[in-house]
């Protein structure tokens, strides 16, 4: 079987000027031709996709990002399309790897595809990112996307799933966890408004329009980092589920990973009682995070070994690697015991140097004493560049005392030289 029709890469971007040429560059001669989609930069997005030889169209963004997926994927004009972000670069494991997925069998509609994300900035380490999986290479006159928000692939006819295969080939490497977090904010904010005008008019009604809507809203809430008001739409949610049944359990699962990032130990531990207990835990989907992966996060922060050590034996690397992603995703105190279960009970070498990864990005917020004990390990790894210690010496931010302090833990405790220079420095400030 050969290839009959083009292969085309389609991007919508906003104001990306600082990453489209990334991602462009990852996909010289590998795709036949580029569209890029843009929702209205005031950058020099456009202008830098035209001189990269993309096909560029000034488009508009409506709130919903399967519209704009879908106005841009009605601009293209082959076989297969190629989804990616502008924010991501293409990786192929093999040459012309792209191509290649696509000698298959005909009826295969798309491809899901490996998603790596890299979480420190300027890494470029890919081996030790968190990863996910996708649908991101599709049969264009077969597929479109479906949600105004955490937008997916589906069958353009029915909306339902497509006869997919996973791509070996290659996979996409995606550096938008490494944003600052004013980005990330604006981000959040922007999905909440998202929420808001998908469920207007539903939030005052009852049953499971009012659950659906209020679930929605308190998701979104969540992402905003508003947890409080969050907390409470997703109870009020699971309350409004008139039949007790799989929205009640959605909303409370929800509810549970807010007060995660709440760092609310307390309702962590009720709301995890609560599902056990009024749930049927078997019968429910895995909407959301798994919820072994949520048991095991509770088993690490109600210092519950056992259970910890019996859940993490059954865990495939994938769903390992979700685990150690989650740490970036709660409070500290619930992030400082999650990092010492995974680090006690994820034992394979690429398991510990993806904890590492996330525990030099979580550590530097914490004290001087986990400080310490994290940079010791990665040292121990040859991973020195990821020192939480100098992250927190380097800090310009960060009271000074505890730079100092920093500082002089990393000279006294490896002798390390930049921490020497840093503490003369910082002494000198400060006299």
């Amino acid at each position: 079987m050969s290839i009959k029709s083009k292969l085309q890469a389609c991007i919508i971007t906003l104001d990306e000027a600082d990453n489209i040429v990334r991602c462009l560059s990852s996909l010289s001669g590998l795709v036949d031709s580029v569209l890029v989609y843009d929702t209205g930069s005031n950058d020099e997005t456009v202008n830098i996709a035209r001189r990269h030889g993309a096909r560029t169209v000034q488009g508009y963004w409506d709130d919903d990002f399967s519209a704009a997926r879908n106005r841009a994927l009605e601009l293209c004009d082959s076989e297969w399309i190629l989804s990616i972000d502008a924010d991501e670069m293409l990786y192929c494991n093999v040459q012309d790897g792209v191509r290649q997925s696509l000698l298959v069998d005909e009826d295969v509609q798309s491809f899901e595809v490996t998603i790596r994300n890299v979480l420190v900035a300027g890494g470029e380490d890919y081996s030790t990112a968190v990863t996910h999986s996708a649908i991101r290479l599709f049969r264009r006159e077969q597929a479109c996307w479906s949600g105004r928000l955490h937008e997916r692939v589906v069958d353009r006819k029915s909306g339902g799933q497509l006869l997919t295969r996973e791509a070996r080939m290659f996979e996409i490497i995606h550096f938008g966890y490494a944003i600052s977090r004013t980005d990330s904010r604006i981000k959040a904010e922007r999905n909440l408004k998202l929420a808001m005008l998908d469920g207007s008019g539903h939030e005052q009604g009852s049953g499971k329009d009012k659950a659906i809507t209020l679930l929605k809203i308190g998701k979104a809430k969540w992402a905003a980092n508003r947890l409080d008001e969050a907390l409470d739409d997703l109870l009020s949610a699971a309350s409004a589920d008139d039949e007790h049944g799989i929205l009640s359990w959605m909303a409370l699962k929800s509810a549970l990973q807010v007060a995660l990032w709440a760092d609310n130990i307390d309702k962590v531990i009720e709301l995890y009682g609560r599902l056990n207990t009024e749930f049927s835990v078997s019968s429910y989907p895995n909407e959301g995070l798994p919820w072994s992966v949520l048991s095991f996060i509770v088993a690490c922060i109600a210092s519950d070994d056992h259970v910890a050590l019996e859940i993490a034996s059954n865990m495939d690397f994938a769903t390992r690697q979700l685990v150690i992603a989650q740490t970036m995703n709660i409070g500290k105190n619930c992030a400082s015991s999650l990092l010492e279960g995974t680090y006690n009970f994820f034992r394979e070498q690429e398991d510990v140097l993806a904890i590492l990864a996330v525990a030099s990005r979580v550590i530097p917020q914490m004290d001087i004493e986990t400080a310490w004990r994290w940079s010791r390990r990665m040292r121990q790894m040859g991973l020195a560049e990821l020192c939480p210690l100098m992250t927190i010496a380097r800090d310009t931010e960060k009271d000074h005392v505890l730079r100092v302090h920093a500082a002089t833990v990393a000279f006294r405790e490896f002798s390390d030289i930049e921490a020497g220079e840093l503490l003369k420095m910082l002494v000198s400030i400060s006299t």
